[in-house]
């Protein structure tokens, strides 16, 4: 399991640079120091481990089962998905005839002001 907590400032960890709002912690499997941006794609977070010396990208399943966040984040917008939609992008999701690809993806990262899916809270 990975634990990782959020960054408020940023700083050095054995010569990787972490910016305001990264994240850091350890693999308790491997006791390996890891960072990460928050990149996730694909059902996946990018993870930097440090070893041997080196940061090495690695990506890890972004579910409660492979990584832990001490920082958590509640949901903070309630709009309704239409309500959403219609703000978003100027017009009723019922109207819009369209193909809209990762519609969902974005309404969520809405819901969550952007937080990574494995910090928030379900």
């Amino acid at each position: 399991m990975i634990r990782l907590k959020k960054v408020k400032a940023g700083c050095m960890l054995n010569g990787f640079c972490v910016k305001s709002g990264f994240w850091v912690g350890y693999d308790e499997e491997t006791n390996q120091a890891v960072a990460s941006s928050g990149w996730e794609n694909n059902g996946q977070l990018a993870i930097y481990r440090f070893a041997d010396g080196k940061w090495l990208l690695d990506w890890v399943d972004d579910d409660r089962e492979h990584i832990y966040p001490f920082t958590t984040f509640e949901q903070v917008n309630y709009e309704s998905f239409d309500e959403w939609f219609e703000a978003e992008y100027g017009e009723g999701f019922s109207d819009y005839e369209g193909y809209l690809e990762d519609v969902d993806e974005q309404y969520e990262s809405f819901l969550y002001d952007g937080a990574p899916k494995f910090s928030r809270v379900l």
